[in-house]
């Protein structure tokens, strides 16, 4: 339990919850902001109990017009629970909603499965579900909202976790620690520590929410049909606490913001009007390690971030804060899915800045926390990262009578959520990599519930995480093209029965089935590495490393190669020469005799490019061929000295078997192609003709030479650089994924 004085915060706290709960309705009073009000918890039997009521209501957002909305314990919206780490706590809560039932999530707190609020644990209308546990996460601000799946797994079911939220019903939760309460930092609720709940909505002309606002003619069915509506919640209006583009009355100081991007789906890109410089000093999970110089911040839907702003010099002025989502370009949105607010800059709410507070906060500290990084070593899986691949689905539509019921969904792994499967087992005490691929074409905001988790790397690279990422984070954005790593500990709880998710945070992808589940298990339950997973065609799917691997540089007497190297190259370099990348995989050796290929694909990083895009061809290799000791190192683009084994140019096994023709024996025909750009994770397959070739090496396993990744060979400097098996980056190398039928 906590040693820090509480009680004076409570009497002051106690005291704002009262004039917060005489305040009007969010939007009641055009313009003016809203403090959410605190629960604070009063203590029964030895626990802080907080009561929560999901219920109806009606809300002035635009004047004169009532809009049908949700709360909790109010028309819209939820008070804000502050916590202390280390407390007992007991949350009932009653869904009062009339009708649909629903569940509600403590988003990023660190809690067994079963009290963790997900779609499993579902409260039906007149009931109350009182989860139990010990705050054991960080100072920080987290949150609470539904995590209802619909088991249609469509986007516009109104009663998804998407509809739920968009209703409103949402509500901020601060955790308070020790170490937190010792540092000079603004935290008078309220008054210097501001809570922003941000989201975006769009009405009807009678005041009701506009759910489906995004109209443009759909690409598949051509500009001959017209504009649709898309399945996304996205909206022109922008809330701060529920209130319209609100004016904050503050003070000539500093002062912080704890901003929760709680919008179905919009991307920010915050800033303030005259450009200043901002300090952010925490992320989802605690404090960063100093305070991180800012003049954007990108935040995805679940995101927090606390900044502090200093207003000292700004006495009887105003400011705004905007979003300059014009900065943004299409590398969030792509174009066929943007709306106007995901390409122009905005104002979100304005300060308006009058005198100090008695005793105000006037500088930071130069250090805030430490914060341990977790080792990459220290993961049972640091050698084959457990992979998570965000896919495109499908567009549900295929004639124009369809358009009422158009979905767009996007899948992890290939699968859309599935309640009855589970995606993947853990073992409680470790740790491990998770490696997030982004195989679509717009960025996704992943959350990982149970805890927060420490970015690796993005693209293989911890440079490429911004200072202000570098803490703890159950959400995060990850890019088209992008592989985001991260390493989180599974500690404290096991449950072989009630799972965690991971999943998209953009609602409607969530609702659409961009959802997975996992479970962590005792010790002994499972091995160190992961079984295969099951899937819902009653296939198994296994994800397999290289073997072996290794470049052929054109050369006149095949004395150049890369064996132990950490790239695979293919098409041509600025001399015309031409490379070509061999890879091969252990077949037989982990599927079982018999088995029936179903379904292959082949996942390789790009690292480095020579030119723009160029198609890729895999084809098989007819001979087989070696891996020596070879290691160019550097960028590796002319190889090295052969060694003895290797696979060049003109030869299988260097310097002593030969290929029948220089440059490789191989398939003419293609077994699967696809065009390379920019830098980052590309797929091969699946195909009928990768199935073909990996079934005849299961049955016949002394034909299993592999693959060569054959690029653009018509023109100069061309070449692509891909990632090999020896990459010092594990969850970069190339990975096989079959799924089989016993």
């Amino acid at each position: 339990m906590r040693t820090v004085l509480r009680w004076p915060l409570l009497i002051a706290l106690s005291a704002l919850l009262l004039a917060a709960t005489a305040t009007p309705t969010p939007g009641a009073s055009a313009q003016a902001f809203h403090i959410p009000p605190v629960m604070t918890g009063t203590l029964v039997d030895g626990k802080m109990t907080y009561d929560l009521l999901m219920q109806p209501g009606m809300t002035e957002f635009l004047p004169g017009a009532l809009t049908p909305t949700l709360g909790y314990n109010g028309n819209y919206l939820g008070p804000t629970l502050v916590m202390y780490k280390g407390d007992e706590v007991r949350i009932n809560v009653t869904n009062n909603l009339g009708g649909p039932h629903t569940t509600t999530h403590w988003h990023g707190f660190h809690v067994p499965a079963k009290w963790d609020g997900g779609p499993h644990q579902e409260i039906w209308n007149g009931e109350t579900w009182s989860p139990t546990f010990t705050v054991l996460n960080r100072a920080s601000t987290y949150w609470y909202h539904p995590h209802l799946h619909p088991v249609d797994n469509k986007q516009r079911n109104p009663n998804g976790t998407s509809g739920q939220v968009f209703r409103g019903l949402a509500g901020m939760i601060i955790v308070r620690d020790e170490e937190s309460e010792q540092l000079v930092l603004p935290n008078q609720y309220g008054v210097d520590d501001i809570p922003l709940i941000i989201q975006d909505r769009s009405f009807n002309e009678d005041g009701s929410f506009l759910e489906f606002p995004m109209r443009q003619t759909h690409p598949k069915l051509g500009p001959d049909v017209g504009p649709v509506v898309w399945p996304f919640r996205k909206g022109d209006k922008f809330l701060v606490n529920g209130v319209i583009s609100p004016i904050l009355e503050t003070h000539a100081q500093m002062v912080r913001f704890r901003i929760l991007n709680a919008s179905n789906n919009r991307i920010y890109n915050l800033g303030f009007s005259d450009n200043r410089t901002f300090f952010q000093i925490g992320s989802d999970g605690g404090l960063l390690e100093a305070p991180v110089p800012l003049e954007r911040l990108i935040i995805g839907p679940s995101e927090r971030m606390e900044i502090v702003v200093d207003f000292g010099n700004d006495e009887n002025a105003s400011v705004q804060l905007k979003s300059y989502n014009s900065e943004l370009g299409n590398t969030y949105v792509p174009d066929q899915l943007a709306d106007e607010h995901d390409r122009i800059d905005f104002d979100i709410f304005t300060i308006a800045v009058g005198s100090p507070t008695g005793n105000p906060v006037t500088t930071l500290p130069a250090s805030l926390t430490r914060i341990d990084r977790i080792p990459w070593e220290e993961a049972v899986n640091a050698d084959a990262p457990r992979q998570w691949e965000l896919t495109p689905g499908r567009l549900d539509v295929e004639t124009s009578e369809e358009i009422a019921t158009l979905d767009l969904t996007f899948t992890i792994n290939g699968k859309a959520m599935d309640l009855g499967r589970i995606d993947g087992v853990i073992q409680l005490g470790d740790t491990e990599i998770w490696e997030i691929i982004n195989s679509t074409g717009q960025a996704h905001p992943m959350h990982i519930h149970g805890d927060s988790s420490q970015i690796l790397s993005r693209n293989g690279n911890f440079e490429n995480v911004p200072p202000n990422e570098r803490g703890w984070k159950d959400s995060l954005i990850v890019k088209p093209g992008e592989i985001v790593q991260i390493i989180k500990r599974f500690e404290d709880f096991a449950d072989p029965d009630n799972p965690y998710m991971f999943h998209c945070h953009i609602l409607d992808h969530e609702d659409g089935g961009m959802m997975a589940q996992w479970t962590v298990v005792e010790p002994g339950s499972i091995g160190v590495t992961p079984e295969p997973t099951p899937t819902s065609t009653g296939a198994t799917q296994i994800t397999l490393n290289p073997i072996k691997d290794n470049t052929l540089y054109e050369s006149s007497d095949g004395s150049v190669s890369n064996g132990a190297g950490g790239h695979l190259f293919s098409g041509t370099n600025n001399r015309g020469e031409i490379r070509r990348a061999v890879i091969a995989f252990d077949i037989a050796g982990n599927i079982p005799a018999g088995a029936t290929i179903s379904s292959v694909s082949l996942r390789l990083n790009m690292s480095r490019t020579a030119a723009g895009p160029a198609t890729v061809s895999l084809h098989e290799v007819l001979a087989d061929w070696g891996q020596g000791s070879s290691d160019a190192q550097g960028s590796e683009g002319g190889g090295i000295a052969s060694a003895s084994g290797d696979a060049t140019w003109l030869h299988r096994f260097f310097d002593a078997e030969s290929w029948e023709k220089a440059g490789g024996d191989f398939s003419e025909a293609a077994s699967a192609a696809t065009t390379v750009g920019g830098l980052g994770p590309y797929i091969w397959g699946p195909t009928s003709e990768l199935v073909a070739d990996v079934q005849s090496w299961l049955d016949n396993p002394d034909s299993n030479f592999g693959w060569a990744l054959i690029g653009d060979e018509n023109s100069s400097q061309t070449t692509k650089r891909f990632n090999s098996m020896e990459n010092p980056i594990p969850a970069s190398r190339p990975v096989l994924t079959v799924e089989f039928q016993q």
